[in-house]
C-alpha cells in the first residue's frame, strides 16, 4: 500500500505503532510513501540506519496521477491507495543507494518493461528527459530500527510487508 506525494488523501496508513506487537527476533519488510518526490542526490540522507531494498520511482503519466487524485477525493485509504501491484521501481541493497547501481538497475527495467511487451510505460519512460524521481522505498529491519523512522517528517506512510526471523 503507497500513497503518492501528488496526491492529498484523506488519510494516510502509518504501521509503525503496530511494530510493538511484533515479537522480538524478526526482520521486518516496510513500504514507505515520501512526501515529496526526491532525485538520487537528495535522497540518500532521508533513510539512514535501515537496510534499503527497493525503489518506488515515479513512473506515472498525468491520466493517472489524475484518476488516483478523483479516487483519493472519492474514498479513504482503505480504498485510494496504490497497491504494490501499481507500482514500478527498482531493487537495491543497503542504505546506500549509488548512481551507477541506480543506472545499471533503471536500464535493466526499461529492457524488461520492453522484453515482457509494456510499449506505454517504457515509452513513457523512454521520453522523460530526467530519470524518475523517488516517492517511496521497501526498507527492512529489526522494529527498533524501524522505529527510529517514526517521525521522520519526509515519510507519508508506512505499511509493515513480510517478516522472517532474525538468522
Amino acid at each position: 500500500m503507497f500513497f503518492h506525494p501528488d496526491i492529498k488523501y484523506k488519510d494516510y496508513k502509518k504501521d509503525f505503532e503496530d511494530l510493538d506487537s511484533i515479537p522480538d527476533g524478526k526482520i521486518i519488510e516496510m513500504g514507505l510513501s515520501f512526501d515529496k518526490k526526491y532525485n538520487l542526490r537528495n535522497f540518500s540522507t532521508l533513510i539512514p540506519k535501515v537496510n534499503i531494498s527497493w525503489l518506488w520511482l515515479d513512473t506515472y503519466t498525468k491520466e493517472q496521477i489524475d484518476k488516483y487524485k478523483k479516487d483519493a477525493k472519492e474514498h479513504d485509504s482503505k480504498v485510494s491507495y496504490i497497491g504494490e501491484e501499481e507500482t514500478l521501481g527498482i531493487r537495491t541493497e543497503g542504505n546506500i543507494v549509488l548512481d551507477n547501481i541506480y543506472k545499471a538497475n533503471y536500464s535493466g527495467l526499461l529492457n524488461r518493461l520492453k522484453k515482457l511487451g509494456y510499449k506505454d510505460i517504457y515509452n513513457h519512460l523512454k521520453e522523460r528527459k530526467t530519470d524518475p524521481e523517488i516517492i517511496g522505498v521497501i526498507v527492512y529491519g529489526t522494529k527498533s530500527e524501524l522505529k527510529t523512522l517514526m517521525n521522520n517528517p519526509h515519510i507519508k506512510g508506512g505499511t509493515i510487508g513480510v517478516m522472517r526471523d532474525k538468522d
